[in-house]
């Protein structure tokens, strides 16, 4: 008899853990679980992603709660992808009976019976897709091995890009909007890129908007500035980690399982509120040291696609969510 599985979205959409748990539900094999997606609010670019195999719902605007607790009585479990729809999926699930699964140790706090995802497992498959048969041995890093690291100026024309990946209802304590300009004071060579949402550009902050593939964008940047206000976990990170730009997070959440200070990246201490300015001197320094210490730095670089290769790798993933799922 199959595992009747119900993965649970606010939507369904572009983001890091939309990209990685589509990779993980196709993966489950059907011969063991009957996997059906339910969408509280959109669908999003991400659904054409899904299996033919994987139902998907579309809960209606009226009546979610009844709808939802009268659709889940046939499931024996409930995965949860999203911390701001907690409390309505899980309260759901719990009024239908049914075991639940969260992704974020932040997320128990609304629902504490629930397990929880080891999200250490877990890394979007297109880690593997961007560096093919050389994975296993170096990591290239804007088409040059990572031992050669810096770029050379005919590379980046002299460039120091920071990029940042954005989604418009993620909240974040600061952003690359407000801190190019303090940061552009310090190092006039600094550019900067958002992904993920629409703007006017500017000749030191380019808007990308929404990219299916973010790889190629952090190739090339030096840095990722991810200062989110909280993070359950960022697939964003990963890639970034993965891909050759050194990670500069906030003291949040997953952040701080995967950053290491001055090891593997670099995490800044933020608050309720702050100071643009004062985040901004932080980041200075970081990129003063980056400049000064190119040695220092490409170890932190390669230290950091390790811990990505060894903690994240997607094999690991997929066979700890089956296994998750059986047990």
């Amino acid at each position: 008899m199959k595992i009747k599985v119900a993965e649970l979205f606010f939507f369904l959409d572009m983001g890091g853990v939309e990209r990685n748990i589509v990779d993980i539900i196709n993966f489950l094999p059907s011969s063991l679980f009957e996997k059906t997606v339910i969408i509280s609010h959109r669908s999003g670019l991400m659904r054409s992603q899904l299996h033919p195999d994987v139902q998907f719902v579309q809960l209606p605007d009226e009546d979610k709660m009844l709808t939802l607790i009268s659709l889940l009585q046939p499931f024996d479990i409930c995965h949860i992808h999203t911390v701001n729809q907690n409390p309505f999926f899980a309260w759901s699930a719990a009024l239908a009976g049914k075991p639940v699964i969260l992704n974020s140790i932040e997320s128990t706090v609304y629902f504490p019976y629930s397990a929880h995802v080891d999200y250490t497992t877990c890394v979007a498959k297109h880690i593997y897709n961007m560096q093919s048969n050389l994975l296993d041995s170096q990591v290239i890093y804007n088409g040059t091995a990572v031992d050669s690291l810096p770029r050379s100026k005919s590379v980046d024309h002299g460039r120091l890009i920071l990029v940042e990946m954005h989604r418009p209802d993620k909240e974040m304590a600061a952003s690359l909007v407000d801190l190019i300009p303090y940061i552009k004071s310090r190092h006039p060579e600094v550019e900067g890129w958002i992904l993920g949402i629409e703007g006017q550009s500017t000749e030191s902050l380019k808007y990308w908007g929404k990219v299916a593939e973010p790889n190629p964008y952090l190739r090339q940047a030096d840095f990722l500035v991810h200062l989110p206000g909280h993070e359950a976990f960022s697939n964003a990170l990963i890639e970034a980690m993965a891909s050759g730009a050194l990670p500069i997070v906030s003291n949040v959440g997953g952040n701080v399982e995967m950053v290491e200070q001055g090891r593997n990246g670099f995490i800044l201490t933020l608050g309720q509120e702050n100071n643009p300015k004062k985040v901004a001197a932080a980041i200075s320094d970081i990129l003063t040291r980056y400049k000064n210490s190119p040695e220092l730095f490409s170890n932190i670089r390669n230290l950091a696609f390790q811990t990505v290769k060894q903690k994240f790798n997607a094999v690991r993933m997929r066979q700890s969510y089956q296994e998750l799922m059986i047990n």
